[in-house]
């Protein structure tokens, strides 16, 4: 990492990786083993957004992971993916 970049927001950050890979990619794998027979259930994406607090000490304060539904996942899929362990 070069000198300079601390918290400037000039590139990937240790907790931008926690937040968009680790919690993102679990909940898709929750979502993909979940849904693996079902039909028209593929095309999904996730969007995490994490808010970081700098007292006591620099740290995640909140991370939000939103996926939409497919197009085609009926109601009775979605309140499975809902109630997903």
């Amino acid at each position: 990492m070069r000198q300079g970049q601390h918290g400037e927001g000039k590139s990937f950050s240790p907790t931008d990786l926690v937040a968009g890979t680790a919690l993102g990619t679990c909940m898709l794998t929750i979502m993909g083993i979940r849904q693996q027979d079902e039909p028209g259930s593929h095309g999904t994406t996730v969007k995490v957004v994490k808010e970081m607090v700098t007292a006591p000490v620099r740290r995640i304060a909140n991370a939000d992971v939103n996926s939409p539904f497919p197009v085609k996942t009926t109601e009775e899929q979605q309140t499975k993916l809902r109630n997903a362990p």
